[in-house]
């Protein structure tokens, strides 16, 4: 830790990459100790810790270095909430992809996103604590999305308050996406408005083959959103696979219709098959 000012002076005046680039190349093990010293004092190069300002002011007041040897597997979630973001600026990649769950992923994607989001993720990102994601969230889901081609698959569940408004943001980020295959969005309170975004993105984007929206409100209205994106106009999403349905308020009549539509790519799971999912 260091006790500065985090504003824009000492990174506009004095440094000649940004902090994150900083913290990134102090996290890599291709990094000499000459160069990670020369990181953490330098203030044209890192963080200038031992530095002073062209006034004569020092860069910090006075800064404090811990070292801890971090077992993940012994982490108790208290200190992931409490020491989660100083612990992953000094995890190395590997660390990452070995050695911490998928559980402890998404409780670090709640109050970390920004940070998490700059780690290598591949295959199935699962992101799946209740009411636990918002907006800014959304962002970081679009950024390891858009910033890791091994990434094919994503899980969300968002806080019903901030659904739509995600689902807009997620919207806008796939929607040139080549990579992504599946995506989740379920118990999110996801209504007909935000549906209407859903839509859009099955047009805008052919490479998605599988969608789940589980457990959401959105009803009769929405699900004829959601059939027509995949059977109306010429930008109808005809690429889709599947796209898998249940608790979502939908009338037996409209299911009818929806699956008569998409040929069958509608699929709606009986109800009493998803109540672990509301329990």
């Amino acid at each position: 830790t260091y006790n500065v000012d985090e504003g824009l002076e000492l990174w506009h005046q004095c440094s000649n990459t940004s902090k994150k680039n900083v913290v990134r190349d102090l996290r890599s093990s291709d990094n000499s100790n000459l160069v990670l010293w020369e990181l953490l004092t330098s203030k044209f190069q890192g963080l200038g810790l031992t530095d002073s300002m062209d006034d004569g002011r020092e860069v910090a007041s006075s800064f404090q270095i811990q070292f801890d040897i971090v077992s993940w597997e012994n982490i108790p979630e208290e200190t992931l909430i409490s020491k989660g973001g100083l612990f992953l600026a000094a995890t190395e990649d590997e660390v990452w992809k070995q050695q911490i769950s998928k559980d402890q992923r998404a409780v670090l994607f709640k109050y970390f996103p920004e940070i998490v989001s700059e780690l290598p993720w591949t295959g199935s990102v699962k992101l799946d604590l209740k009411n636990s994601y918002g907006v800014r969230h959304a962002r970081s889901v679009v950024h390891i999305a858009n910033k890791n081609e091994d990434v094919g698959s994503i899980t969300c569940e968002f806080v019903h308050n901030e659904t739509d408004a995600a689902v807009a943001v997620l919207r806008d980020g796939l929607m040139k996406n080549t990579t992504l295959q599946t995506v989740s969005i379920q118990r999110s309170g996801l209504t007909a408005n935000g549906v209407k975004d859903i839509a859009l993105l099955l047009r805008g984007n052919s490479k998605l083959g599988l969608m789940w929206l589980l457990a959401n409100n959105f009803g009769d209205a929405g699900a004829i959103i959601l059939a027509d994106a995949l059977s109306e106009g010429s930008d109808a999403n005809t690429t889709m696979h599947r796209m898998m349905l249940g608790l979502n308020n939908v009338s037996n009549e409209c299911r009818d219709k929806c699956i008569q539509k998409t040929n069958g790519r509608m699929v709606f799971i009986p109800d009493e098959h998803l109540q672990s999912l509301v329990d």
